[in-house]
């Protein structure tokens, strides 16, 4: 394989989080070792070819590399927790915990550069904790957010859209904004409708719906 590298190419091994792996086992309980088990659970099985991108050093390449690596990580951790707080009521803690995510991914609140899931617990916790307005802004960026997914199932997308909506209808009642009316009133779905199989068991845990077992 080395013979066929294009010039100033370098391989990245995987075996060093496959080790990794091995040592943390099955998926820990520890918060803090999740995020390392997520990012050894889902690295390249195969060696991965990257072209170093010119005028920058290798050195500037790798400390890019492991600025992103130590990103992951805080994400993982902080998002972690804020799950762990919203399954346990502490509604206020788990907003903070949502708030700081958005700083470290330099976003100034709810953002459509960060994953919907996090604008979508944002909007949940903000709902809960009387902060209406704030939780009308993320619940419209998530709600576009799935509706347009790539990486969501069609009976998830329906899912999530039926969470998102039924917020929002809790949002309202506290709150007048047309834009928040006109995605209520201009969406139905229909809950008997999406397949319960279909829907996997992280999504409907991180965001349930009465009724749904």
């Amino acid at each position: 394989m080395c013979g066929d590298l294009p010039e100033g190419a370098v391989v990245v091994h995987a075996a060093p989080m496959s080790a990794l792996l091995s040592m943390i086992g099955r998926k820990p309980s520890d918060i803090l070792l999740r995020p390392l088990w997520i990012l050894a659970k889902f690295a390249p099985k195969e060696p991965q070819v990257t072209r170093w991108p010119r005028g920058l050093e290798k050195r500037d390449v790798m400390f890019s590399i492991m600025k992103r690596l130590i990103l992951s990580v805080k994400f993982g951790t902080i998002w972690v927790r804020a799950l762990d707080k919203a399954a346990h009521g502490r509604d206020a803690d788990s907003l903070k915990d949502i708030e700081t995510i958005y700083l470290l991914l330099n976003a100034n609140g709810p953002s459509d550069k960060v994953p919907y899931y996090v604008n979508l617990l944002h909007a949940n916790m903000a709902s809960k904790v009387g902060k209406f307005e704030s939780a009308a802004s993320s619940i419209k960026i998530a709600f576009f957010q799935i509706r347009d997914s790539k990486k969501l199932k069609n009976c998830e997308i329906h899912y999530l859209k039926y969470f998102s909506l039924s917020l929002m209808a809790r949002i309202i009642v506290n709150l007048q904004d047309q834009d928040l009316g006109k995605i209520l009133y201009g969406n139905r779905v229909n809950l008997a409708e999406i397949d319960r199989k279909c829907v996997r068991k992280h999504i409907s845990s991180r965001f349930p719906i009465k009724g749904w077992s």
